[in-house]
């Protein structure tokens, strides 16, 4: 089954980043990104074709440049906000949203359909309703999976401004887009190739206690609380363990490389993290590849990367898989790095199998 997939749709789109070398970071306040994560990095993201401001029309005007020329597997599309926001009738938006998905469909596209969140500057009730109402009706029918979009009655939660996600409405709708695909999705790319962490001679620095995995490095981040790390196995293999205790706050797990590549090279990370229960006051969790000499970084992908300005995500995601955007390995740097980083006040996390692909030349 084909994993390539474009993301169509306005702002609420965008917000997945274009995920390349000019903008090497998987955002946390993207819907799919969570979606992905979640379902096992099942797919892989070849251009993001969201362009803030735009109607149903404008979206439909560019759908065969921006994605049936590409040839993607798939295709999710996220259209009708700023049509609601504009008073376009429910039916003129459904009307161009239709043709979005036929194209796609007629070019052997599978189609992925999300509902419309609601943003503040939708001021007409009944058109609101009835556009996603139409959108669940003739997905089905036209052989579209359709994921709920529609899951808050007042954006304020889950929006930085009214309209635009924050990491926590982008993770609640990318929950719900991953239930609506799982079924359909490839398989996860864990399944490729990966290697879980194993044995207990790892490193521990800044006060972190505990065990930690042949070749890892356990932190502390924080100047107070404290880390501990400890080695499980089980029956889906075994995990490494970090805990923050009250006050704790952040932790890293991470391991540098020297050998094995070079200059010119293109990799991916991939690491698979558990988010324990009790967790509390989750912030974020990030995967991180960096090229640099010393502690000077030369240059860095981040997967779920939040803003530190941002909210806290205040949601348990469980079990995700996150990846880094491909990254080119500058002839300046000496050692990779790939790291996991932890941020809630109190709870454990597992971290489970990791992947450092070399994906070119």
């Amino acid at each position: 089954m084909g994993r390539t997939v474009i993301l169509l749709g306005d702002s609420l789109t965008s917000q997945n980043g274009q995920q390349d070398a000019s903008n090497p970071h998987v955002p946390d306040k993207g819907y799919f990104n969570w979606s992905n994560a979640l379902l096992g990095q099942a797919f892989d993201l070849t251009y993001n074709a969201g362009v803030g401001g735009e109607r149903s029309d404008h979206i439909l005007a560019r759908v065969e440049t921006d994605v049936i020329a590409r040839k993607p597997d798939w295709t999710f599309v996220l259209a009708g906000a700023n049509d609601l926001g504009q008073n376009v009738r429910a039916e003129v938006a459904w009307g161009n949203i239709k043709q979005i998905w036929q194209k796609l469909l007629d070019a052997n596209i599978k189609v992925v359909a999300l509902t419309v969140p609601r943003t503040v500057s939708m001021t007409n009730e009944a058109e609101y309703q009835k556009l996603n109402e139409i959108i669940r009706m003739e997905g089905p029918r036209m052989k579209v999976i359709v994921a709920d979009a529609a899951l808050y009655s007042d954006p304020e939660p889950y929006t930085i401004d009214g309209v635009h996600l924050n990491a926590r409405g982008a993770f609640l709708i990318g929950q719900s887009t991953a239930r609506a695909v799982r079924v359909a999705a490839p398989a996860s790319l864990l399944a490729l190739d990966a290697e879980h962490l194993t044995g207990t001679g790892g490193s521990l620095y800044n006060g972190a206690t505990g065990e930690v995995a042949d070749g890892w490095i356990l932190t502390r981040d924080a100047t107070d609380g404290a880390v501990s790390g400890a080695k499980v196995g089980g029956s889906d293999g075994e995990w490494q363990h970090v805990n923050l205790e009250a006050g704790g706050r952040a932790a890293s797990l991470y391991r540098n490389i020297t050998d094995g590549w070079q200059a010119g090279d293109v990799f991916i990370a991939v690491a698979e993290v558990e988010v324990g229960p009790g967790v509390v006051d989750l912030a974020s969790i990030q995967l991180q590849l960096s090229a640099r000499t010393g502690s000077t970084i030369h240059a860095s992908s981040n997967a779920l990367f939040h803003e530190s300005t941002a909210p806290a995500l205040a949601e348990n995601p469980g079990r995700v898989v996150l990846r880094t955007v491909p990254f080119v390995i500058p002839k300046e740097a000496t050692t990779l790095t790939q790291g996991i980083k932890m941020h809630a006040t109190a709870g454990a996390f597992r971290v489970g199998r990791v992947v450092l692909q070399k994906i070119s030349p």
